[in-house]
């Protein structure tokens, strides 16, 4: 109350962006992960969220990236949304996945790609676990082009 007032905007959230999914993608070709295998299956780890929307951008990245490329793609959550990530590697190994690797759709690192890794390495101590996508210049880009939405917003 003594301070300045603020005036704040919220822009639209980032994962509902296709450069997002491409993104952690890569990631997990940089990690390591062959995905012309047809023996590796990936999983897509999101927070999970009560935001159904938010939870259908994750499932929708992996259902275009089996369309696309394998019959071994899954997301997998890490907070109350279903699958959880145990769920998605049994989904995945009863699919015939040999190898697996994990793509997260998290930012930077901290508490939930943590657990994502430790349940990917207690369930397959070779899973390949992608990094976060805030290295990525085009994930930056598109934090760059949502503030200038809200900005211009702001401004009208």
């Amino acid at each position: 109350a003594a301070g300045p007032r603020l005036d704040g905007r919220v822009s639209a959230v980032l994962g509902i962006d296709p450069f997002v999914g491409t993104g952690a993608l890569d990631r997990v070709t940089e990690a390591g992960a062959d995905l012309n295998d047809p023996g590796v299956g990936v999983r897509l780890a999101g927070v999970g969220s009560s935001n159904v929307a938010a939870n259908d951008a994750v499932a929708g990245s992996t259902t275009r990236w089996h369309l696309r490329r394998w019959l071994r793609a899954t997301p997998a959550f890490a907070g109350a949304a279903r699958p959880d990530l145990p769920a998605a590697i049994a989904r995945l190994r009863l699919n015939g996945a040999q190898r697996l690797a994990v793509a997260g759709w998290f930012l930077a690192p901290g508490l939930l790609p943590d657990r994502i890794a430790r349940l990917a390495r207690e369930a397959d101590p070779s899973v390949i676990v992608a990094g976060p996508l805030g290295p990525d210049p085009r994930i930056a880009g598109l934090v760059l082009e949502r503030y200038d939405v809200a900005a211009a917003r702001l401004a009208a």
